[in-house]
């Protein structure tokens, strides 16, 4: 059985938007609203993959590479509507797996889970 997908996004119709997309795409979703609470989760049980909304929380370099380290064997996956943030330049090179633009295609999704995420 996979491993449920966090979706965190503290704007609820975001999260649930994409969620819903996980869920029709035949992953377990489990969606996040704070950053504590994913840190929570993760130490707490075995995750495949964590959507992170970087537009709507307060994140910086130090943060992922934390949870990068103590967590290897999950996909960090950014999402934004910018295509370009310089302060988590170091996150994005090194931690993280792929960035998907907002707002979501569900045919985007399919393909980067099909090919990259188990």
């Amino acid at each position: 059985m996979k491993h449920p997908i966090i979706v965190l996004n503290p704007n609820e119709k975001e999260n649930l938007g994409l969620s819903q997309i996980l869920d029709e795409l035949g992953y377990l979703s489990k969606p996040m609203n704070s950053f504590s609470e994913l840190v929570e989760a993760l130490n707490d049980e075995i995750y495949q993959t964590a959507i992170i909304d970087i537009d709507a929380l307060e994140l910086d370099n130090r943060l992922i590479r934390q949870i990068s380290k103590k967590h290897t064997k999950i996909n960090l996956i950014f999402t934004s509507k910018d295509r370009l943030h310089p302060d988590l330049k170091e996150s994005i090179s090194q931690y993280v797996y792929a960035c998907i633009h907002k707002p979501f295609d569900k045919d985007e999704i399919k393909l980067l889970f099909s090919k990259h995420i188990k």
